[in-house]
């Protein structure tokens, strides 16, 4: 037996169009994103995210692709696509090979970077701002003054923080089980950062399979999906219109058409 988790996924001000998806709980957040795409006949071809907070852009409940991903979650470094056996290897280093690359950029010979290593490797790990001794050793070593160099470890360890942060929200490495959602829970799916399609999401049961193989599915369509590209014309655009004294005047969300 197994955990199946139903979702009611709805587009804001679309009418009565709504579906229901059910997916088992070893699933992923993409597996999610796929399956609203197929059941609102989307085109997969931007980049998404799941606010659990329900507010858009609110960065401390995201959950997204990688940078460097495409939409289709193919890994790009230096604009070349990496292949899947290689992928796992290129998108996380681990703290050695970060800071050595950092250390290297700074050009410091090999035995001044084996001292260091440990001592900044331990000032990440502690979280804490670095202390003066390591600050100060660094700087004799790079020619730099002693603050300038404080802004630095700084920097390189929000930049680690930033590679964690990323690995931890991974749309493709995230599954539904490990959000310990609850019967209600609502959560914002966002697509394509440019168009801002809104869905929102809500959780409506968790119920127990012994056929897993039958997820993930859709279990209820009402409505039909809005175009994902309205063809627009000049009846269209009523965006706006001219005021008495020759200019134009653009329509508020809340003004009357």
């Amino acid at each position: 037996m197994g955990k199946t988790y139903l979702f009611h996924v709805a587009i804001p001000r679309s009418g009565r169009t709504w579906r229901k998806i059910e997916m088992r709980g070893d699933h992923t957040l993409e597996d999610l994103h796929h399956v609203i795409q197929d059941a609102f006949e989307f085109d997969d071809d931007h980049l998404y995210s799941f606010f659990m907070s329900g507010k858009a852009w609110d960065k401390d409940s995201e959950y997204t692709l990688p940078e460097r991903v495409s939409p289709y979650g193919q890994l790009f470094i230096e604009g070349e696509e990496i292949a899947d056996d290689e992928a796992d290897e290129s998108e996380m280093p681990n703290l050695d090979d970060f800071l050595l690359e950092y250390l290297e950029g700074l050009n410091i010979d090999d035995e001044a970077t084996a001292e260091l290593l440990p001592q900044i490797k331990d000032y990440i790990e502690a979280r804490q701002d670095p202390g003066v001794p390591l600050a100060e050793r660094l700087a004799a070593l790079i020619g730099r003054d002693v603050p300038s160099v404080m802004i630095l470890l700084i920097l390189i360890r929000r930049n680690w923080e930033d590679w964690e942060r990323d690995e931890q929200r991974d749309v493709r490495k995230v599954t539904i089980e490990s959000l310990e959602l609850t019967v209600g829970k609502k959560f914002l799916y966002l697509f394509d950062y440019g168009d801002e399609w809104r869905f929102n999401v809500r959780l409506d049961a968790i119920h127990e399979t012994d056929q897993p193989d039958a997820f993930p599915k859709i279990v209820q369509m009402v409505g039909k999906p809005p175009p994902q590209y309205p063809e627009s014309s000049e009846e269209d655009e009523d965006w706006g219109e001219e005021d008495d004294d020759g200019g134009f005047v653009i329509y508020g969300d809340d003004d009357e058409k």
